[in-house]
């Protein structure tokens, strides 16, 4: 089968550990794959020129002002936006792999689905969910939030869920998730700060405990039993974190 005329959009730091299984998933889906690094010094560039990506070296931007790069240098329409740490199944291949892309209006959402020590998170904050990723890069651009960031468009754009599965092994053990997430609170604290937000009361005195029970209860982490206990604890642990680094700026 021809490769679709899609260009892959990667952003990489120091990926060795992962980027090789990424990049074999997503070559069959694409005619372009563009990896955007920001100063790797492990081998994670030589994997991806090896595998056949063309690797674009620049500095951070931040992660949506760094992933926008690849709308400007892009050959084809469309881009398909993948982080380092996520595999696309083979079956969500296929089906990417037969899209008509005719319809530059659509924005095409996958399925992640979160692994954790190498376990599946079927329930939790982390529960599978739709992720806009293969879009038009006329009709739209990732914002400028330091964390978490999100794919803007307008909304008279249809969103169209693709099947399969998009695997994110954002960590392999319990050391490097509790340090992942030191990681973002700390940079979700800074963007509130600069951006001159107050943290209220209630969010503050109250949020880590209701975070914690909408993950564990409401969501049913219960019943992803030990790991979901950790997750939902995690959960709570980040809004903690968070204040006390916007506290730690504001002084």
């Amino acid at each position: 089968m021809n490769k679709p005329p899609i260009t892959g959009v990667i952003i990489t730091k120091n990926e060795v550990a992962q980027i090789g299984k990424t990049l074999e998933a997503l070559l069959p889906c694409c005619s372009e794959v563009l990896v955007f690094d920001s100063g790797s010094t492990d081998g994670t560039i030589e994997i991806c020129k090896n595998l056949g990506a063309t690797v674009v070296q620049t500095q951070w931007l931040g992660y949506g002002q760094t992933k926008n790069l690849g709308h400007k240098m892009a050959k084809n329409d469309w881009i398909l936006s993948i982080d380092a740490d996520e595999v696309i199944n083979e079956e969500l291949a296929k089906n990417i792999q037969a899209i008509h892309l005719n319809n530059s209006k659509i924005i095409y959402q996958l399925k992640r689905y979160e692994i954790l020590n190498n376990y599946e998170i079927r329930f939790t904050i982390f529960k599978p969910s739709f992720k806009p990723r293969l879009f038009h890069k006329n009709e739209a651009k990732w914002d400028n939030k330091k964390v978490h960031e999100t794919l803007t468009f307008n909304t008279n754009h249809r969103l169209m869920p693709i099947a399969g599965k998009l695997l994110h092994y954002s960590n392999d053990s319990f050391e490097s998730f509790q340090k992942q997430t030191k990681k973002y609170a700390f940079l979700a604290a800074d963007d509130l700060f600069k951006k001159g937000k107050t943290i209220s009361f209630v969010k503050k005195y109250f949020g880590p405990t209701f975070t914690f029970f909408k993950s564990f209860i409401i969501l049913g982490g219960i019943f992803d039993g030990k790991i979901g206990y950790t997750v939902s604890k995690m959960a709570a642990n980040s809004i903690k974190w968070r204040h006390q680094y916007y506290n730690e700026m504001d002084k």
